[in-house]
């Protein structure tokens, strides 16, 4: 970056010395009447429902804590899938709605809780055309995504995330089978110094998903469910600098010659030894005396002003304690937990860099309580350097991984008492964000902003450009990141430096080798970024290039459905494995017994086999469970089928896993009431009702109500899940009727048996289906 001109110099001097003979202005604003108005304006916006704040962009700093302590910390845990999403209508927030499958730890209220994340998504602001940015740090969430979810003590209604990012675990398909995999990409991760090495626990390392779970439900032994990491589930960031949310979001008052005053809450940090506001005042000043931005940032004193990250309040500060409760769970020290959160709400769009940037006017950061031991290291530098930190992010950057890592936006800080020192890359991210005014040597910029290709192409040519002056020599370099493309498995690594003479403008080429293989995948991404501008201002720095699939492939094989309920007098019970996508080659995949509580050869029989599939052949096949009848009166019991060994270049998709619950047949003879069966009709009809979901099933809790009325509930008594009525109809029509009704999308199975006349009906609903009313007049022809 060339030298900053000796004009903006004295004019960042004049402005800094005039700001020092004045009380400092709102944040974000200017002076006197001008300010006054901004929060008029802002009123008036909210008032009518027009332009309104965003939500606040932020990023999350955390020490990983071991499994252990992390469910031990958490009030409820379950398994789940993902209902709907929706952007809160009482705060600005995210809430998931998500049906419960199975409760590993704690009591869960309801089939279907709903969980508050802070934050609204993108994806739910682009529906209601408002241009806006995920939370960076914090999961995005959408339908039919199946997690185990660690939770917070409910409130309101609604349940937060425990430790935020740290509780959320996503399934998703790997070379093991199903993984527990929690993405922590976009968070900072810091290392406790009380935690020693062999303490971490599994840290970022994939989980057997059906292991991890046992584990949580027992709390005992050792943890067996870790699984080898594989680059395409846990990706790191790897670029020189990025943007907060992933695009530009930035404060265009510093180009007016305006600055930003952030303060500190006047409680202080509970229990630090040093001085907090000191460090955040050594924060400030680290981005405001870099050179080469327009950068001025500063420390404006203490404030009683707490709204952080819950509302706009036109104030800029660090609120220490987390006194919002905004983040569930305290930091523990020798444990870890989340340290804090840090980001800034955004007002509209203005042009910026030949296009458009969201407008900051506000940036917050929030410390967690009980991080003050962690604070106080290396005598207060610790704490310094992760309030530059996050203030990098009230400023719009994102994250760095770049090597050598000495940036001080990296993902993992380096609590080496460094405190808030600046690094190329940052000094890289500023510049392009708040650069200064041009220069007579131009900008060098990215041809075009995204690009797309075939994986079939030899490569592809990204142009780069100098404009807009060509007074002396000029250079930058540039590298390809991977996004979801690899490099060696997708494209051909490239890095470089590009140079202009002097009196010379136009375009420079970068080729990138592109790698086709033989996979059927969607779109993946990598991208150009320029850094390290000299002799010219860098303005657009990234090209993202999206590599098309052209394969054919294999497609994904899958079992139809992930459980089934069954009972003993089934006889054979045929488990269907559907081949699904492309089918351009021959195909097959293993299929094995991976456990449960029944035992082969006693009540079933099973062999291991393999399915298979020709060129061009998709479609169904079935392996065969024989089911054997013992005379122990046994609970619902467990058979888990695996995918595995898959050939012909298919991959294994969800649900890879079935689980067959094997119910008791029901012995001859009179009705018996209990909590699990209804006796209808005085004692005639035995009804029990079963349930299945992805995750596992068992049998409903039946209520009576009257002599021929009755329902099931399967995870809550206050939840009603399936009503029915047995009547007697054999004056009408001379048959018994079965009237049924229900709420719930999970596998059902109604078991009905006329125990004077050993005759039975069943009646199923699959899962992920709404309960289809049953309104059988003509069910059993036994009327007396």
């Amino acid at each position: 970056m060339p030298p900053c001109p000796a004009g903006r110099h004295r004019l960042r001097a004049l402005r800094r010395a005039t700001r020092a003979e004045t009380s400092p202005a709102p944040i974000g604003r200017h002076t006197g009447e001008r300010s006054r108005f901004g929060s008029t304006l802002v009123a008036m916006l909210l008032a009518l429902g027009g332009l309104a704040p965003l939500p606040p962009v932020a990023a999350l700093t955390l020490v990983e804590p071991a499994d252990p302590d992390l469910l031990r910390g958490a009030h409820l845990v379950v398994v789940c899938r993902v209902v709907s999403v929706r952007a809160s209508t009482d705060a600005l927030a995210t809430e998931i709605e998500v049906e419960v499958r199975r409760t590993l730890k704690g009591t869960a209220a309801a089939s279907v809780l709903t969980v508050r994340r802070p934050g609204v998504q993108l994806d739910l602001l682009a529906d209601a055309g408002i241009a806006a940015l995920v939370v960076p740090g914090l999961p995005s969430f959408s339908p039919d995504q199946e997690l185990i979810l660690f939770l917070g003590p409910e409130r309101l209604g609604r349940h937060p995330l425990h430790q935020s990012a740290l509780g959320v675990f996503e399934r998703r398909s790997s070379d093991h089978g199903a993984a527990a995999v929690r993405d922590l990409s976009a968070a900072t991760v810091l290392a406790d110094p009380e935690l020693a090495a062999g303490d971490r626990g599994p840290s970022r390392r994939l989980r057997d998903w059906h292991r991890f779970a046992a584990w949580l439900e027992d709390a005992t032994g050792d943890a067996d469910y870790l699984l080898p990491d594989e680059a395409r589930l846990v990706q790191q960031i790897a670029e020189p600098f990025t943007f907060l949310g992933g695009s530009p979001v930035r404060w265009f008052v510093f180009d007016e010659g305006g600055g930003v005053r952030v303060r500190g809450h006047v409680s202080g940090l509970d229990g630090a030894n040093q001085d907090v506001f000191a460090s955040l005042s050594r924060a400030a000043r680290a981005w405001s005396d870099d050179p080469g931005s327009l950068i001025d940032l500063a420390f404006g004193g203490s404030t009683t002003a707490s709204s952080g990250l819950t509302a706009n309040d036109g104030v800029s500060a660090v609120l220490w304690n987390d006194p919002n409760g905004e983040v569930s769970g305290s930091y523990v020290c020798g444990q870890g937990g989340v340290l804090g959160l840090g980001g800034g709400f955004t007002l509209g769009s203005l042009p910026f860099a030949g296009a458009t940037a969201l407008r900051l006017i506000e940036g917050d950061v929030v410390i967690n309580d009980g991080a003050a031991c962690f604070f106080d290291g290396a005598g207060g530098l610790d704490g310094e350097e992760i309030l530059a930190h996050e203030l990098g992010h009230t400023l719009g950057l994102g994250h760095t991984n770049v090597q050598p890592q000495q940036s001080l936006m990296r993902g993992t800080a380096h609590g080496d008492g460094r405190g808030a020192r600046l690094g190329p890359d940052d000094r890289d991210g500023v510049a392009f964000l708040y650069p200064q005014p041009g220069s007579a040597g131009g900008e060098i910029a990215v041809s075009a902003a995204q690009r797309s290709v075939s994986e079939s192409a030899a490569g592809i040519e990204l142009l780069v450009e100098r404009r807009l002056g060509t007074a002396g020599q000029a250079t930058v370099d540039y590298s390809t990141v991977g996004v979801e493309a690899l490099p060696g498995i997708d494209f051909v690594a490239a890095s470089g430096q590009l140079s202009w003479a002097d009196g010379e403008g136009g375009t420079r080429t970068v080729l990138v080798g592109l790698i086709d293989d033989a996979l059927s995948e969607p779109p993946e991404r990598f991208r150009l970024q320029l850094q390290n501008a000299v002799g010219a201002v860098l303005s657009a720095a990234q090209t993202t290039v999206t590599l098309l699939d052209d394969d054919q492939g294999g497609g994904q094989v899958r079992f139809r459905a992930g459980a089934t309920v069954v009972d003993e007098n089934d006889g054979a019970v045929l488990v269907e494995v559907e081949r699904i996508g492309p089918a351009a080659t021959s195909a097959s995949v293993g299929v094995r017994l991976r456990g449960g509580s029944a035992r082969r050869g006693e009540d079933f029989t099973f062999a291991d086999t393999v399915v298979a599939w020709g060129p061009n052949q998709g479609g169904v096949r079935t392996v065969t469970v024989g089911l054997l009848v013992d005379e122990e009166i046994e609970p619902v019991e467990t058979i888990v089928l695996e995918l595995h060994a898959p050939t012909g270049g298919v991959a294994i998709g969800a649900p890879d896993r079935h689980v067959l619950d094997v119910a008791e047949a029901i012995a001859p003879g009179p009705c018996v009431e209990g909590p699990r069966t209804l006796c209808l009709l005085g004692g005639r009809f035995r009804i029990d009702g079963q349930y299945a979901t992805a995750g596992g099933g068992g049998l409903g809790n039946a209520v009576p109500l009257t002599d021929d009325t009755g329902y099931f509930w399967f995870f809550a008594p206050e939840n009603v899940e399936v009503a029915l009525k047995v009547l007697d109809g054999c004056g009408i029509n001379d048959r018994i009727w079965v009237f049924a009704g229900g709420l719930t999308d999970v596998e059902t199975r109604l078991r009905i048996v006329d125990t004077e006349r050993d005759a039975t009906r069943v009646y199923l609903g699959p899962l992920g289906t709404a309960f289809q009313p049953i309104q059988d007049t003509a069910a059993f022809s036994t009327c007396p």
